[in-house]
């Protein structure tokens, strides 16, 4: 069994300040016990007469929050190495552990 390496969202409809939203993560492995998780995004803010307002604004607000989530799952993940690693065996992916 193999784990995706590839996962996509995109928004629907609006919910402000945002107009348009999408993501993906890729991960891959790097070796035993090792891997990257890369997250690429893009998005609108709106409405459009206030963007050159706004966005400056909401990028430095989602990137700090970005990095403060992925820092939270790297704690996470590495506090609960052990417990992955077992689940991991019991899905069948001993290829990632």
């Amino acid at each position: 069994m193999t784990a995706p390496g590839l996962a996509a969202a995109s928004m629907l409809g609006q919910s402000f300040p945002f107009t348009h939203w999408a993501a993906s993560m890729r991960h891959r492995v790097l070796g035993p016990s090792q891997s990257v998780l890369v997250y690429t995004y893009t998005f609108e803010v709106g409405p459009p007469m206030l963007r050159w307002l706004l966005e400056p604004i909401v990028v430095q607000v989602f990137n700090w929050q970005t990095r403060r989530r992925f820092a939270r799952l790297r704690d996470f993940l590495a506090h609960s190495a052990g417990e992955v690693q077992r689940w991991q065996r019991a899905q069948g992916m001993e290829e990632f552990v």
